[in-house]
């Protein structure tokens, strides 16, 4: 655990609770549970999420938070994360936010209450521009203006704002209709099994249709058993077998590679000559063991025009006759067998490199700065 030493948050300000200086009656720290970008792989944001020092949930912790202690408990929230967030280098990742969950029954002017925020981030060199304050699951906001007042305020003060778990409680249109925040995060009841169902799936497309046309982030929340990691073993596998013949759904439906994308390794290139494979799994490809937790991700990558070359094509209309593999080797035909009979002999033949191509060195490193190394972090 990395203890605080930001002594004096902040400065008294007139009400009685800035100038109360009681402190809590419990310590507490902080997890931080990355939030990923789809389209570039990397975290959007780091979510700062309340731990008891033993390790106790965010819950517990949450219920020794009273009506005395509510104003003091979420000050101290956002100077911990941000003291955290910078020791442990979030700073140095490009682009990546802070995400802090804040009360806003304990806000009772925004533009001062801000202020020990906006000071812990310059104590701890975090730029303010990359905190999010989302409103916290649970909090039970019955002023729509208060709320309202506060999230302007903070984008005046150039913070990023969020609505945290929309589609559930206060979260609905009539807040999104007195404000649009930065960024959306889709209440998780709305994701689960959505792709087995229609009516999620209209809603959630509504959903991203007005956060498109108000230029509002979407984040969606996915908490279970997401990846096809767990399917490896006996009894799930049965299961997973059983759910597609009784209805036709489940994992046996997906086509494993779900998303891909294509790339330059030579910019001289018209055309991308790289293309990356995203598997829904981390251990479901022979020989690799699965994470801790079962679920992750896989990124394969190849080169889509290599000197050697071919195609599989089928055979006949029966689906239990075997293909035909066409192996290709500098634009000449190099084999045309059915898969059975394409042996390894025949695929070192297609692979294997010339002398004059191992003889070549590897071309220049581009003059580039180098990256500053990702900083892990870890959520318990």
């Amino acid at each position: 655990m990395i203890s605080t030493v930001f002594a004096q948050p902040f400065e008294p300000l007139g009400c009685a609770a800035c100038r109360d200086k009681t402190q809590l009656p419990f310590d507490f720290t902080m997890a931080f549970q990355p939030i990923m970008d789809l389209h570039s792989g990397r975290p959007f944001a780091y979510e700062a999420l309340v731990r008891g020092v033993d390790g106790q949930s965010a819950d517990t912790v949450l219920s020794w938070v009273d009506d005395a202690h509510r104003y003091r408990f979420d000050q101290a929230c956002r100077v911990k994360a941000i003291e955290l967030a910078s020791r442990l280098g979030l700073a140095a990742l490009p682009q990546c936010r802070l995400s802090i969950n804040f009360l806003p029954n304990a806000v009772y002017r925004a533009e001062t209450c801000i202020r020990a925020t906006m000071e812990a981030a310059k104590e701890f060199h975090f730029p303010h521009d990359r905190i999010m304050f989302e409103v916290t699951e649970g909090e039970q906001v019955t002023n729509g203006a208060h709320l309202k007042a506060i999230f302007n305020e903070y984008r005046r003060q150039g913070l990023i704002t969020a609505i945290d778990d929309f589609g559930a409680g206060y979260a609905g249109l009539n807040m999104l209709v007195q404000f649009q925040p930065h960024v959306l995060k889709i209440d998780m009841e709305l994701i689960r099994n959505i792709d087995q169902d229609p009516v999620r799936q209209a809603i959630v497309s509504g959903i991203a249709l007005v956060c498109d046309r108000l230029g509002i982030d979407i984040v969606a929340e996915l908490k279970g058993h997401d990846s096809l990691d767990k399917y490896n073993k006996p009894l799930w596998a049965a299961w997973a077998g059983l759910q597609y013949f009784l209805f036709n759904t489940g994992p046996v439906t997906s086509n494993v590679v779900e998303g891909g994308a294509f790339w330059w390794a030579d910019r001289a290139e018209a055309q991308p000559d790289l293309q990356f494979f995203m598997v829904v799994g981390a251990g479901i490809e022979e020989g690799v063991e699965a994470v801790p937790g079962g679920n992750g991700c896989t990124i394969n990558l190849g080169q889509i025009r290599p000197r050697s070359r071919g195609e599989v094509r089928l055979n006949s209309a029966d689906p239990a006759d075997a293909p035909r593999v066409i192996g290709l080797r500098d634009g000449a035909l190099a084999f045309d067998l059915p898969a059975a009979q394409v042996t390894p002999a025949h695929l070192h033949q297609l692979y294997a490199q010339h002398l004059d191509e191992l003889a070549q060195t590897a071309p220049p490193a581009p003059d580039v700065p180098v990256a500053a190394a990702p900083v892990p972090m870890q959520c318990r």
